[in-house]
């Protein structure tokens, strides 16, 4: 899986037009809170703090709401982590109270929408998981990632992101966005077994 990142890294994402959607979670102070325990919770969801990294302050902004920051304390990596469960969401699709698409249907979609609120407007091209590895890997069902050129005030003192969403059925998504200037500085750091997989599905 992440030898496939590091080649997708090299590809320039070609534009294109999508239709932006409103994302709205819930924002946790930098240790694991009430409320952010009960978003673990609700998305079935475990995160362990890395070796070398500490929690940071979440920072609002008119871009994306995340729940969770930790910042290395070796290189210059900040790893964000927005977790949305899907419980209600689905019941209410059930019982037919919802007009909208399958919330188990629009996790690429949301990211294409993160990517346009992080890059200034420029569209990304995400490259999906293989199902087998997102499902050893993260006990999820499905996954995308997607690089992207920061402009926003999410991205304010970096360069680049890289994004991974994570999804389970009828539970939740997973969003972890890994921020940095040059990925040459922190790719070996990136992808650590303990960074990469920091968050995942219980």
């Amino acid at each position: 899986m992440i030898s496939r990142i590091v080649n997708s890294m090299s590809r320039v994402p070609p534009f294109l037009l999508s239709q932006l959607l409103c994302i709205c979670v819930l924002s946790a102070q930098p240790q694991y809170s009430s409320s952010l325990t009960r978003i673990l919770d609700e998305t079935q969801a475990v995160l362990v703090i890395p070796d070398g990294f500490r929690p940071v302050s979440v920072r609002e902004n008119p871009n994306v709401r995340y729940d969770f920051a930790f910042t290395s304390t070796e290189v210059k990596l900040e790893m964000r982590i927005l977790l949305r469960p899907l419980g209600r969401e689905i019941e209410a699709f059930k019982r037919g109270e919802s007009s909208g698409p399958d919330p188990n249907s629009i996790h690429e979609a949301l990211l294409l929408t993160i990517c346009l609120n992080l890059s200034g407007g420029v569209p990304c091209e995400p490259t999906s998981f293989d199902s087998d590895d997102v499902h050893s890997d993260f006990n999820a069902d499905a996954g995308a990632t997607t690089f992207v050129r920061l402009n926003s005030e999410f991205g304010r003192g970096f360069n680049n992101a890289l994004i991974n969403v994570f999804h389970r059925d009828d539970v939740g998504d997973i969003f972890v966005f890994f921020l940095f200037d040059d990925f040459k500085d922190v790719g070996s750091t990136l992808f650590r077994e303990d960074v990469f997989h920091a968050v995942k599905f219980k």
